[in-house]
């Protein structure tokens, strides 16, 4: 069966979409980076298209990321404090809850909220 154009319009489109998946999820690691400030942290989400909704913990920088929990609609994590939250109801949204291990002092780890519109 030939191929058409609007079929390679949407072959296209649909790689188009999935490359566009692929490089947003690529470019939104955390797990292992280290981060000097705060606001350096905070500016890198936002142009990834993230609002801080909440923040557990104490924070303090540098700070490693050693953890991230992830979820659609919502995220449930566990608090440095051993207490587990559920954020629900951000429907649309894309969630995630990472957690930071301070470097520089030997203090608890803490964990910042974030969300965007799903892709």
């Amino acid at each position: 069966m030939p191929v058409t154009s609007t079929g390679r319009i949407f072959a296209a489109l649909c790689f188009a979409l999935a490359t566009l998946a692929l490089w947003r999820s690529w470019s939104d690691i955390d797990r292992g980076q280290v981060w000097r400030k705060e606001s350096n942290y905070l500016e890198r989400q936002r142009e990834l298209g993230y609002q801080v909704v909440g923040r557990f913990g104490r924070r303090q920088w540098p700070a490693v990321v050693t953890d991230r929990v992830d979820g659609m609609d919502g995220v449930t994590f566990t608090a440095p404090t051993g207490r587990r939250h559920e954020y629900r109801g951000f429907h649309g949204m894309e969630l995630k809850a990472v957690t930071f291990r301070p470097l520089l002092e030997q203090d608890r780890p803490f964990i910042v909220v974030l969300r965007r519109p799903a892709a």
